[in-house]
């Protein structure tokens, strides 16, 4: 993917007539969403609907000849940062505006994907399992809507994941997704920042003299979590492809990356950590650096944790109660009743995490089921904590207390497969090897910042779902061995 000649990409990327009839049909997407802001979401539905079918009729009557066929898909990334633009509520379930554009997706994916034979790839029918596996769980749920709510999440993941592979057939073609992901990162990054700059936001969201950078997730976590999905594919192309584009990319990567630091999430910053790192390693340090680098480094880490711990005294940033309970002389319960404003967000998130191991602990085959976490909270929660934020801030956790065993083993071995097929193309040299290194990178960062944190909340499975895709086509193009000799298997 190596591009020496930018400015000639540039005008592939932009002149033909195909790709100008798209860029249009973005625009005026992105301008009836603009439209749904300022008006009622009922109306805001029935114009984009209206839009929507209006482009349909005209495509099938050959007016415009055929349609760029990322459109669906670019459109699709882009509703995620304006979901909650439109929010309509029907049986209990609230709909947003990724809700909204999935069929528009969906039906674009098969009417204009480009002539050729639709591969399915093996992990989209490992999901497919493990999300029916899932929704059986709704049988004993105390609560059914919610049920339907992470359904459609894990759907939009799938169809994200599909539009993707297949496009990625014809590298072209992901250009267009590209440059919408590009464009939603640095828009988001933009009013993060400027939010933080001019004080803008609810007192909820100040810290100290600061206001924590949100965009418009109505939350740090979310936003920063976006960022952190989008970001490595901004790094990969800052170190590996030439021309005006490295230069956007690392642009993006400074502007994003100082968005992400703004929020003080830090899950976020764990996955923007790892993110970074991966890429680093795949794009620059892979090959190079052995044994001889690494453990002087691991070496001086904790050389300087030493030095805190005694110099600093960082242990008084843990609770005492912390080593009391790790020797087995305090039941854990005690611990969330030790509370600091320093350690405030640590301990409440150990009531949530201790919340989801007995639910987890209750129900081990089958948990309480999809999207009952919240619903279940009071039955199990530690009385210092009785409020429950929706979810239990590790997506692992609350995805065992909601679905057991039945859920988390076809979970782990989707997350595997994935992951390990991401690293295997970031590891061959190929066409696309740089768009794998910023889809291995971006997976990774998706499970790091979901140790702490659940992001697969507004859409973000969609941006995920994405990553996958791209990820498992460069696996399955020809390539030849990296520099460390790894092999396709």
């Amino acid at each position: 993917m190596t591009d020496s000649g930018g400015l000639r990409t540039a005008a592939v990327i932009f002149g033909s007539r195909r790709v100008r009839m798209s860029a249009v049909v973005v625009a005026a997407t992105v301008i009836g969403v603009g439209v749904s802001v300022v008006s009622t979401s009922w109306l805001a539905l029935a114009l984009i609907l209206g839009a929507v079918a209006a482009f349909g009729g005209l495509a099938a009557s050959g007016l415009l000849g055929r349609p760029h066929p990322a459109i669906g898909l670019s459109v699709l990334v882009l509703s995620v940062p304006l979901r909650s633009s439109i929010d309509v509520e029907v049986s209990g379930i609230s709909i947003g505006l990724t809700e909204i554009v999935l069929p528009f997706s969906l039906a674009w994916l098969v009417a204009f994907r480009r002539p050729g034979p639709f591969v399915l790839p093996g992990p989209a029918l490992l999901m497919v399992v493990f999300v029916g596996l899932a929704v059986s769980t709704v049988n004993w749920a105390a609560e059914t809507p919610p049920a339907f709510k992470e359904f459609a999440k894990w759907i939009e993941a799938l169809v994200a994941l599909l539009a993707a592979f297949d496009l990625a057939r014809n590298r072209r073609d992901m250009r267009l997704v590209f440059v919408a992901g590009g464009a939603a990162l640095g828009a988001e990054a933009t009013i993060g920042l400027a939010q933080s700059a001019l004080g803008v936001g609810p007192d909820s969201f100040l810290v100290r003299t600061l206001i924590r950078a949100y965009g418009t997730f109505e939350q740090p976590n979310p936003f920063a979590g976006y960022l952190g999905l989008h970001l490595p594919f901004a790094l990969a192309f800052a170190l590996r492809v030439r021309g005006p584009w490295r230069w956007i990319g690392a642009l993006l990567w400074i502007v994003g990356g100082a968005a992400v630091v703004l929020s003080l999430s830090r899950g976020a910053w764990l996955g923007f950590a790892v993110g970074t790192a991966i890429v680093v390693w795949y794009s620059v340090l892979r090959g190079r650096l052995g044994f001889g680098f690494w453990a002087p480094l691991a070496a001086v880490a904790v050389l300087v944790l030493a030095v805190g711990h005694f110099s600093f005294r960082l242990d008084d940033r843990i609770p005492e109660r912390a080593r009391l309970v790790g020797e087995g002389l305090t039941p854990p319960a005690a611990l969330m009743e030790d509370v600091t404003p320093g350690s405030y967000a640590v301990v409440q998130r150990l009531a949530f995490w201790t919340a989801a191991g007995r639910m987890f602990a209750a129900n081990p085959i089958g948990g309480v089921g999809l999207g009952n976490y919240e619903s279940r909270y009071a039955d199990f929660n530690v009385g210092a904590w009785p409020d429950s934020l929706g979810h239990a801030h590790n997506f692992y956790l609350n995805l065992a207390a909601e679905t057991g065993l039945v859920g988390l083993v076809p979970f782990f071995a989707l997350a595997v497969v994935l992951l390990r097929r991401s690293w295997r193309a970031a590891c061959r040299i190929g066409p696309s090897q740089v768009a794998a290194i910023g889809a291995f990178a971006s997976l990774g960062a998706f499970s790091a910042h979901n140790l702490v944190d659940s992001i697969f909340v507004g859409g973000m499975g969609v941006i995920a779902g994405a990553a996958a895709g791209i990820a498992l086509a460069a696996d399955g193009e020809p390539g030849k061995e990296g520099p460390s000799g790894n092999r396709r298997i």
